[in-house]
């Protein structure tokens, strides 16, 4: 009995793993609508991450910063506004847009396996001090991205892809 209980238990360890996936994360050449919060402030903006990487974003509310447009291109961020344009080379300034812009970085530079547990689709890794975990559809399109700094949580809506 004891030893059919130590074959049944590497078993169980395994059955509770998370395991890799032929799907490959989607994080470029996409645009979508999104929610993000961010240290208890959340923002709606429309987004899109060109076949370079390069992202754009649009906020749409809150109202007193609607029409904010930001371009994340590397370490580079322009913020438009007003007819002002505003150029660093900081994008922690941008919070939530910066590192949001680090973490797909960082996916596409060590090539992001997708694991699946429990039929959830997902990325794990660490990028600019953060870790996150990005949740995609079985056609690796993002769905949900959180990361443990200012408690980031952000939703993707009408994902589609561009050329």
């Amino acid at each position: 009995m004891k030893k059919l209980i130590l074959l049944f238990i590497p078993l169980l360890l395994l059955a509770g793993c998370s395991k890799a996936s032929n799907i490959k994360p989607v994080t470029k050449g996409i645009e979508f609508d999104t929610r993000v919060c961010y240290y208890n402030e959340c923002y709606e903006a429309k987004g899109s991450i060109d076949s370079n990487g390069d992202m754009r974003f649009t906020i749409t509310s809150p109202e007193n910063i609607a029409g904010l447009e930001l371009l994340l291109s590397g370490d580079n961020v322009t913020a438009s506004f007003g007819g002002m344009e505003y150029k660093n080379e900081n994008p922690q300034l941008f919070g939530a847009f910066g590192l949001i812009n680090k973490i797909f970085i960082d996916i596409r530079e060590k090539n992001g396996k997708v694991l699946v547990d429990d039929n959830e689709y997902s990325v794990e890794g660490r990028a600019d001090g953060s870790e996150y975990d990005l949740i995609v559809s079985t056609q690796g399109l993002p769905i949900e991205l959180d990361a443990d700094r200012g408690d980031l949580e952000m939703s993707f809506l009408n994902v589609k892809l561009i050329n």
